[in-house]
């Protein structure tokens, strides 16, 4: 079964149709505990992420800049060993 059956409810309703009247309400409970779940996992997902997120721009807000090496000054050592 694919999963974007899940959240396609007139492909859902008709292949619940298809079914026996006895599994109907079993399949429907599964398919709220299964849509459940999906729901719990991506708000853990995108919440998790978000303060990762706020965590790096804060710690990156309070870093100091390191100065960049020249091609004048990454030169010199070398220049110093030849002699």
């Amino acid at each position: 079964m694919n999963p974007e059956t899940l959240f396609n409810q007139p492909v859902l309703d008709k292949v619940t149709r298809q079914l026996p009247v006895e599994m109907v309400t079993i399949v429907e409970q599964i398919i709220h505990q299964v849509r459940d779940i999906f729901s719990d996992a991506l708000t853990t997902t995108y919440l998790a992420g978000a303060i990762i997120m706020a965590v790096t721009v804060f710690v990156a807000l309070f870093l100091r800049a390191a100065p960049l090496v020249s091609a004048k000054d990454f030169a010199k050592p070398s220049d110093e060993i030849s002699q």
